[in-house]
């Protein structure tokens, strides 16, 4: 908005706010504010366009703090301080006319009714229409803005929740507003829902007293009580059971230290009640810092504590200190327990492989020593057959030549043919024919000698080669070195190395994109399986399950689900992020799988 454009419409504003802002009253309020803030003469003009501005909407009341902050150069302390003063000085006199100032000093950490309690009334007739941020929506986006509001009027949002849903795009369920806009926006929604709680409590407080009735026949007595309590205890087992207590037993002394700690006793038992809550709430996980903030400094009225800034940001300090010791604790103790069992596993490891060792050497002695009782059977039947050999064949035979009598065996005579006998030289003897007919019939590695009387000379015959006597020769025992190839051994299976035990929480962690499609077909189905992991965690406690959450946040799937969603929120369509992601080779979902994640995470988160 042009300075021109300012002007004219600070020319038009009503009388009574004119005659308000020319009074004597605002220099004394401006003086307050300077004096307070330690502003310069040449932060004057500043501060005082600024004022011009608000006056007359140019600058919505939900951003005075950062305009603060952008204009003077201020840190957040000193920019919220003169945020505060500027519009309970200035602007809270004029609540009537240009909205709920209340509000804004409240979201601030403000408390209105430290400032001066004087209002000014504009008459109806000099009022401007009023023109709200729903009637400049057309009918689709003006039922959606009902529902956002009326989602944040039964506290299913917060304040931060439903401004950040109302700057999201249309295709994310959001109105696409901008900041300033979104701010009014927000601003309008808490005067709504602060003028129904006064409606509501003004009707209970105009309706007659309700008797309260009597009890029900089949109302649960003490016995039924009793046996719920039974029952209740037999769903979970003993040891289980004994856990989740005692983390109840040392959640409430963690939340009555922290609140005495803090100092912070509100007079309200009420506001002590929610106090501990949210200081609960923090512990355990269920709301984060920013959450539980807004908790603490949102008025009784919204459902908060009704604490300043300070004094709020000195419990979340003191409850976040707790949870990080608790954390470390929590680490160190499920450290050891990895330590101890890592080494009960190696402890057992290398016991089975001492008794696989011991298993294979006995195999070994066992075949050993079949082997040597095969060989000493063999080598006793080759002696013996040896023995029976050496019975009737000499051990040695002498090479030397030797002279035999070759003796005459009885038998059929045979017909003698006559045969022309050669002439003998002088020299040699002459053999008889009887003797030269007869072959001899002993072997001849036998020397036999038969006396024979006969004046014949003796006939030489030498020894031939291979009839001699060989020594008998001892069978040759294997070598036995290592196992032997003929039998295999039998061996104790092992599970291999990269097989590990993991638990729920490991395996929503390790959980792939292609492990999440091998769960179901149907992308709603296998966020039901995954939904139902992290249910079952509850059952051992809500750290588990606060775990387990954290351990899908972790994975794969949900990875893949966040970047595709960053990338749709820009304004590109799901489908052509999708395809682009496929193509460059990142690991990506189909455009079913990103909305039944999407409703999984509304599912986990409410």
């Amino acid at each position: 908005m042009t300075k021109e454009e300012i002007k004219a419409k600070f020319s038009r504003l009503p009388e009574a706010v004119q005659d308000h802002l020319y009074g004597e009253v605002i220099g004394e309020l401006n003086g307050i504010i300077i004096d307070g803030n330690d502003l310069t003469d040449a932060q004057k003009p500043t501060l005082f366009a600024l004022i011009k501005e608000l006056l007359v909407g140019a600058v919505p009341l939900g951003s005075v703090e950062s305009e603060v902050q952008g204009r003077f150069g201020l840190d957040a302390a000193k920019s919220r301080k003169l945020a505060l003063d500027v519009l309970g000085y200035r602007l809270l006199p004029l609540d009537g006319f240009l909205g709920d100032v209340s509000a804004a000093i409240r979201v601030l950490g403000g408390d209105p009714a430290s400032y001066p309690t004087d209002r000014v009334v504009v008459p109806t007739d000099q009022q401007p229409p009023v023109v709200t941020v729903a009637m400049t929506l057309d009918s689709h986006l003006k039922e959606r803005y009902h529902s956002i509001a009326e989602s944040f009027f039964r506290g299913v949002r917060s304040e931060a929740q439903t401004l950040e849903l109302l700057q999201k795009s249309f295709k994310t369920g959001g109105l696409e507003l901008s900041e300033p806009v979104a701010e009014n926006a927000l601003a309008e929604i808490i005067a709504e829902a602060e003028t129904h709680k006064d409606e509501e409590a003004k009707a209970a407080a105009e309706q007659p007293p309700v008797a309260v009735p009597k009890q029900r026949l089949d109302a649960p007595t003490v016995e039924d009580e009793a046996e719920a309590a039974i029952f209740k205890e037999g769903v979970l087992d003993s040891k289980e059971a004994e856990a989740a207590n005692l983390t109840d037993e040392k959640i409430k002394a963690t939340i009555d230290e922290i609140y005495a700690a803090s100092g912070i006793f509100p007079a309200d038992l009420d506001l002590q009640v929610r106090l501990k809550s949210a200081i609960e709430g923090r512990l355990r996980d269920v709301r984060d810092s920013l959450e539980t903030l807004e908790t603490l400094v949102q008025p009784k009225e919204l459902g908060g504590v009704a604490l300043s800034q300070e004094d709020a940001r000195q419990v979340l300090k003191l409850v976040d200190e707790k949870l990080r010791a608790i954390h470390e604790a929590h680490q160190k103790e499920v450290a050891a327990v990895k330590q101890a069992w890592t080494e009960a596993e190696a402890k057992k490891q290398s016991e089975a492989e001492a008794t696989t060792q011991t298993k294979e050497a006995v195999q070994l002695d066992s075949l050993y020593q079949a082997i040597i009782n095969k060989s000493k059977k063999a080598l006793a039947k080759s002696s013996g057959q040896l023995g029976a050999a050496a019975a009737t064949v000499p051990a040695t035979v002498s090479v030397t030549p030797s002279v035999v009598d070759v003796p005459i065996v009885e038998k059929a005579p045979l017909p003698v043919v006559p045969t022309p006998v050669a002439p003998v030289p002088p020299n040699l003897p002459v053999i008889p024919k009887a003797t030269l007919s007869q072959p001899p019939l002993v072997p001849p590695s036998v020397p036999v000698t038969a006396a024979v009387p006969s004046s014949k000379p003796p006939v030489v015959i030498a020894p031939k080669p291979s009839a001699v006597a060989r020594p008998p020769v001892a069978p040759v025992m294997p070598r036995i070195s290592g196992a032997p190839s003929a039998r295999p051994l039998m061996q104790d299976i092992k599970a291999p190395a990269s097989v590990r035990l993991t638990g729920p929480v490991a395996e929503l962690r390790d959980t792939a994109i292609i492990d999440f499609r091998r769960l179901s077909k149907d992308p709603v189905e296998a966020c039901l399986k995954i939904k139902d992991k992290i249910d079952l965690l509850l059952h051992e406690s809500y750290e588990k399950r606060t775990e387990g959450l954290r351990a899908w946040n972790d994975s794969e799937v949900y990875r893949a689900y966040l970047g595709v969603m960053r990338e749709a929120l820009e304004g590109r369509p799901l489908p052509q992020v999708i395809a682009d992601r496929q193509a460059a080779g990142e690991p990506t979902l189909t455009v079913e799988e990103v909305k039944a994640i999407a409703d999984l995470s509304r599912k986990l988160r409410y």
